[in-house]
């Protein structure tokens, strides 16, 4: 990574020594660059104490990585390296969800760094360095922003010292509600250990991205950094791509915008070709994604109609509470203007509060002008755009991003901005000591003295910041969160060793755990579904079963996965559990559809027989009880529990008539386009069972018109509706399908049923009659010896056999090719951007408006 060096502020030159002899250098080039090795210290000091803070011992150790999202996250880097390299960034995997395009909706660079660390280190390790990355680099990033803007000294140092500070944020410190956001937004190091590693490195390669950037368009030179920079953090988390575009335009428009559009076209289009090979197919198959309708944080002063949510009623919606809370800004309730005392929030001055020191920073700008005014400026552009889009995110677009992803960059430029105030206490510190010691004359320049005061104030500072967010570390959640993610599914112990020294966390019941995947592990190939309950954190996540294809190299393929948008099949699988689990062990995570409960329990195993799936295990009373009473369901297998604690043993039941492949008895019905009436009719259905009146609302009409209710409805489950099909068969709108005559269809024997990751192939007695394949409709998908595939309820595909034998393999598309050609483009341009001579700009000189050192 490049390091750019900022330009100091002219000064006059000191006169010769006496006696006319040439000046010692030596120790004037030291001094010189005195701020510089401050600056460096202080950030090696920032990177050094998160790192520590991570616990380097458990990072090292090779254990599987657990703890909320983290622990099902560990599945996908190696499907990436076992399954789809070299030749593939994204593919199919039958995994989760009968089928979903794995890498397709999830991001491609994490994984990749933790492929290549594992050609040298265990997987495990690879996988908990790439996870502790981002924090590590966020103190770094925030450096490099500092120095690519030339920010006087200390402000690069105070940036990293702000991002090191904002990873130990721990939320609201009243409403847990809003604390539980604030964790799982993305950026600290709570959302880190829930599983947004992703989230983290984006926005460290986000932040250096703003700083290479303000120095190649400066300077015409490195321009292939901020290229590179821009696709690393695309590919690791689209959202933050956001804040890297703001920022980059913020950029730009202080550094002499029309002179310098062509550098800033150039990085822009190299590095976002760069990408294409991921985000065009990304882009392009939204459609064949899961809206989990999570609620914005958006809310009314005054409730406007039937249903409305106030502010009142609940405050984790209120925007204000997340944007301007008291412990942020640092400004009593009850504070006026003429009540100074009352803006400031702690003793000393980098507890003082987002207002108090964003105002230094402005009076500072002010005073000095040149590049602290263009500094505050970019900083000032991002918060406020940040907080713009924050606020009307579902107003300006209709996308199903949730906003609460955008409230990180809010925090993250008023941490900058409250840093600017801080530098600009310890560059009035220096002033002064200049001042006093030009009065004295005891210094000679006495610039020396401001000098080496900054440079001395700056590390202590640091230092006595780095100690109070240890302190607030020590008393908080997160030492215990990370002895619990890093000490891995394998730990029974807690962290106490033989020693007798205190468990750092709470020890997991791991034998139960790896007896139940031996288990299923033993069990013929198939999908399982499982019941869930936040009791299984006692095997390290709620989630920990997430893992079945993980231990058993994909021969056990669990219905429920971490990626639940990734898929259009989730809402239809989390409908069935709620059926077959018992009471409160449902999570009904998809908002909008409407759930049945285990009273249901034999049309939850109808489902599971029309999703395909081959086992349903069971571990509370209620749905093993049910379960032995269902002639459908064949116990196969049990697994006893070890520590007495719940869940209480395991019993694992086959499913009768559950193929992967099977006859249709009744011709399909094609469904055509709703009409507008019928599309208000089934938001408005979706609005009552989300409740109240949502503001993130997006009208999905294969999901909420066609599918959701079809399944719904067990009379219509013997006969699919498709998107297309023959013009023999019956055509008729959504509200319309479901109720046309039946048309019964010849009977057809399938045989020699087998698949692959990406292929699925039979073999029928009698072609021309439609045959429903329980595999996940994607475009991808093509098939040989039939017609189709059509996309079918709830989101599987018919195919209509031409011939005896047929084959349906995932294909690449056109889409997928051109995403790959412009990423050839965007190498070609990162390579002439790096060793293109006609690139490459000549060295600036003091004409330039430029003075000082050049970059490093």
């Amino acid at each position: 990574m490049t390091t750019v060096v900022e330009e100091r502020e002219t000064t006059e030159a000191p006169p010769p020594p006496v006696g006319g002899g040439p000046p010692s250098r030596p120790l004037g080039v030291w001094l010189d660059r005195l701020d510089d090795w401050a600056g460096l210290l202080v950030l090696a000091a920032c990177c050094a104490f998160v790192f520590v803070q991570l616990e380097p011992g458990l990072l090292l150790r090779n254990s599987t990585p657990a703890g909320g999202d983290t622990a099902a996250h560990v599945w996908w880097p190696a499907y990436l390296r076992d399954h789809l390299l070299p030749w593939r960034l994204a593919g199919w995997s039958p995994d989760f969800y009968g089928g979903f395009p794995a890498g397709q909706f999830y991001f491609p660079f994490p994984a990749l760094l933790i492929v290549i660390l594992d050609l040298v280190l265990p997987y495990n390790v690879a996988f908990k360095l790439v996870t502790a990355l981002g924090p590590v680099a966020l103190p770094a990033g925030a450096y490099m922003l500092g120095r690519g803007l030339r920010a006087p000294f200390p402000a690069p140092a105070a940036f990293a010292v702000a991002m090191t500070s904002w990873l130990f944020f721990v939320g609201d410190p009243i409403d847990g509600t809003i604390a539980f956001n604030q964790r799982i937004a993305g950026g600290m190091l709570a959302s880190n250990l829930a599983g947004e590693f992703s989230f983290t490195i984006a926005l460290a390669a986000a932040l250096a991205f703003m700083g290479a950037f303000a120095h190649s368009l400066r300077t015409g030179r490195t321009m292939w950094v901020p290229a590179l920079l821009l696709a690393a953090c695309v590919t690791s988390h689209i959202v933050v791509a956001i804040f890297a575009a703001v920022g980059a335009a913020a950029v730009w428009l202080v550094s002499r915008p029309w002179h310098q559009l062509r550098r800033a076209f150039v990085i822009g289009a190299v590095g976002s070709l760069l990408t294409t090979i991921w985000v065009l197919p990304l882009v392009t198959n939204l459609e064949y994604t899961t809206d989990m309708r999570y609620d914005a944080i958006a809310c009314n002063e005054v409730r406007k109609n039937p249903g409305d949510q106030t502010c009142s009623d609940r405050k984790d919606l209120d925007p204000q509470a997340y944007l301007f809370p008291k412990y942020l800004t640092g400004v009593d309730d009850n504070a006026t203007w003429y009540e100074p005392w009352k803006w400031v929030s702690g003793s000393w001055p980098w507890q003082w509060g987002a207002f108090s020191l964003t105002l230094i920073a402005v009076i500072g700008a002010i005073v000095r002008r040149g590049k602290q005014a263009e500094v505050l400026g970019v900083l000032m552009f991002v918060a406020l755009t940040s907080a713009v889009l924050f606020r009307f995110w579902e107003d300006v677009q209709d996308t199903t991003v949730w906003n609460l992803r955008l409230v990180p960059f809010w925090y993250v430029t008023v941490y900058l901005l409250m840093a600017l105030g801080v530098t600009e206490i310890i560059r009035g510190v220096g002033w002064a000591a200049r001042w006093i010691a030009a009065e004295a004359g005891t210094m000679n320049p006495p610039d020396l003295i401001r000098t080496i005061t900054v440079a001395a104030l700056t590390p202590i500072i640091a230092i006595a910041i780095l100690i109070d967010v240890n302190n607030g570390k020590q008393q908080s959640f997160l030492p215990g969160w990370i002895a619990w993610n890093y000490l891995g599914y394998e730990d029974t112990t807690g962290g106490a060793n033989a020693a007798g020294e205190d468990p750092e966390t709470i020890p997991k019941a791991y034998p139960e755990y790896r007896a139940l995947v031996n288990t299923v592990d033993e069990l013929p190939p198939g999908r399982l579904t499982w019941e869930g309950n936040s009791q299984l954190n006692e095997y390290g996540s709620p989630l920990a079963l997430m893992l079945l294809p993980y231990w058993t190299e994909g021969r056990i393929a669990s219905m429920e996965g971490v990626y639940y948008e990734a898929s259009a099949s989730t809402p239809y699988h989390f409908m069935t559990v709620a059926t077959l689990a018992a009471p409160g062990n449902a999570s009904n995570a998809v908002r909008g559809v409407p759930y049945r409960d285990s009273t249901q329990f034999p049309l939850g195993v109808r489902w599971l027989q029309l999703l395909g799936v081959k086992y349903f295990a069971a571990h509370s009373s209620e749905s093993k009880a049910a379960a032995d009473a269902d002639d459908r369901l064949t116990l196969v297998a049990t697994s006893p529990d070890t520590d007495d604690k719940p869940p209480l043993g395991w019993s694992i039941y086959r499913v009768a008539d559950a193929p992967l492949v099977e006859a249709l008895e009744y011709q399909p019905v094609v469904v055509t386009d709703a009409t507008e009436r019928e599309k208000r009719a089934c938001d408005q259905r979706v609005k009552e069972l989300i409740g109240g009146n949502p503001t993130n609302f997006d009208h999905h009409e294969w999901q909420d018109c066609i599918a959701v209710p079809w399944f719904n409805a067990p009379n219509a489950l013997d006969r699919p509706l498709v998107d297309d099909g023959p013009r023999a068969w019956q055509r008729a709108r959504p509200t319309e399908a479901r109720s046309r005559a039946k048309r019964e269809l010849p009977n057809v024997n399938v045989t020699n049923i087998t698949s692959t990751d990406d292929s699925v192939s039979f073999r029928v007695d009698r072609v021309g009659v439609p045959v429903y394949v329980k595999v996940s409709y994607f475009p991808n998908w093509k098939v040989d010896g039939a017609r189709g595939p059509y996309r079918a309820t709830p989101n599987y595909m018919v195919v209509v056999p031409t011939e005896r034998e047929v084959t349906l393999s995932y294909a690449t598309t056109g889409t997928e090719w051109l995403g790959r050609l412009g990423t050839v483009a965007g190498v070609a341009g990162l390579s002439v951007l790096m060793f293109g001579p006609w690139w490459r700009r000549r060295p600036e000189t003091p004409t330039d408006g430029v003075t000082g050192s050049p970059p490093a």
